[in-house]
C-alpha cells in the first residue's frame, strides 16, 4: 500500500521530534563532558631491566617446597 500524503506528514514531524530529541541529549552530554569519566594512574617511570639491587630471587626454595607439597 503507498503511502499517503497524510503518512508523509506524520513521519515528517516523528522524525523531527527525533532530530530535536537527540539534538537535546547531545547538549546535555556536552554540559556533563566537563567531568572526568575515568580514573587515570599518574606517569611515573617502570623499571622492566635487570638490577643489582633487585638480583635477590623471590621466592625462596622453601617458598617452592611448601607450594610443591
Amino acid at each position: 500500500m503507498p503511502a499517503t500524503f497524510e503518512d508523509l506528514q506524520v513521519l515528517t514531524s516523528l522524525a523531527r521530534h527525533l532530530n530535536a530529541f537527540a539534538a537535546g541529549l547531545k547538549t546535555v552530554r556536552a554540559g556533563q563532558s566537563e567531568k572526568k569519566s575515568a580514573v587515570r594512574e599518574s606517569l611515573s617511570e617502570y623499571f622492566t631491566g635487570a638490577s643489582e639491587e633487585f638480583s635477590a630471587s623471590l621466592f625462596s626454595e622453601d617458598d617452592f617446597n611448601w607450594l610443591n607439597s
